[in-house]
């Protein structure tokens, strides 16, 4: 267990960081456990709220999964670009939202399916009549209902798969839970 002087656990991270002197900062063993002291300690800096996210991942079915998200979550293409040192992509979201998704494809190369059945975007949406009319939209936009891997999605949510193997998770609900 590695404590600060406040009392503060830090998690395996921060041991690595601070297993040598740096900055100030000196390791100093007491007992089964660590206190750090020095003056310097590193304060934990959060990215503004206003930052906008953008999940980017790479497709070979660039057209196809573009439509299925705009038709199935109901996003409207941002932005897209062609032959951009050889990649293509396309940037989804809704305008006033702080995420955006982004899809690319390296012209002459092949990225294959997901590589596990637990990459995942949920949404949370707690009205259950908005939930089921969503759900219906990802079915009509070509999304195919599948079984959650971890069952917990299963419980309120449903769980569908793109034409890559990538899925999304209406899970009919608060979020985090």
């Amino acid at each position: 267990m590695l404590q600060t002087q406040k009392g503060r656990l830090l998690n395996d991270y921060y041991i690595q960081l601070y297993r040598k002197e740096r900055n100030g900062v000196v390791l100093q063993k007491r007992g089964p456990s660590c206190v750090l002291s020095g003056k310097n300690l590193p304060k934990k800096r959060m990215i503004p709220k206003t930052a906008t996210m953008r999940i980017a991942r790479p497709t070979d079915n660039l057209p196809a999964i573009t439509k299925m998200y705009m038709d199935g979550l109901g996003f409207t293409l941002l932005g897209s670009f062609e032959d951009h040192a050889g990649f293509d992509g396309s940037i989804l979201g809704h305008e006033e939202h702080p995420y955006h998704l982004e899809f690319t494809h390296h012209k002459g190369t092949t990225v294959g399916q997901a590589p596990t059945q637990d990459n995942l975007l949920v949404f949370y949406i707690p009205d259950t009549d908005t939930w089921e009319s969503s759900c219906e939209q990802m079915l009509k936009a070509g999304f195919n209902p599948v079984v959650s891997y971890n069952p917990y999605w299963g419980e309120r949510g449903k769980t569908f798969e793109d034409v890559d193997g990538y899925r999304v998770v209406l899970q009919n609900s608060e979020r985090l839970e």
